[in-house]
């Protein structure tokens, strides 16, 4: 192992492969780099789902009437279910549910 080390390391094994090997390790490092991709994005996602609940909870323990909400058309447009289902009402978070 040291000796591979003191070599090159990596890149002395990646030319030592033969192309079937070297198709192996690239198609491997470009699936990591997508999955990785996809998982820094539904982190976000989650993150800003979180914040945008979290605000939502705060405005709704503030109102007396539930309705309230509705009757002034409040706008939750940071969750992702909002962002993919068809809208009624203009966007509305609670027009979501209507459907």
């Amino acid at each position: 192992m040291n000796a591979v080390l003191a070599a090159g390391g990596i890149l002395y094994i990646f030319g030592q492969a033969d192309l079937p090997g070297k198709v192996i390790v690239v198609v491997l490092c470009l699936g990591s780099a997508f999955t990785w991709s996809v998982m820094l994005t539904k982190w976000q996602q989650l993150r800003r789902a979180r914040g945008t609940g979290e605000s939502f909870l705060a405005q709704f323990r503030r109102e007396r009437d539930p309705l309230h909400l509705f009757i002034n058309n409040y706008e939750s447009t940071g969750l992702p279910a909002v962002q993919h289902l068809p809208h009624g009402r203009g966007g509305s978070f609670l027009a979501v549910r209507e459907r």
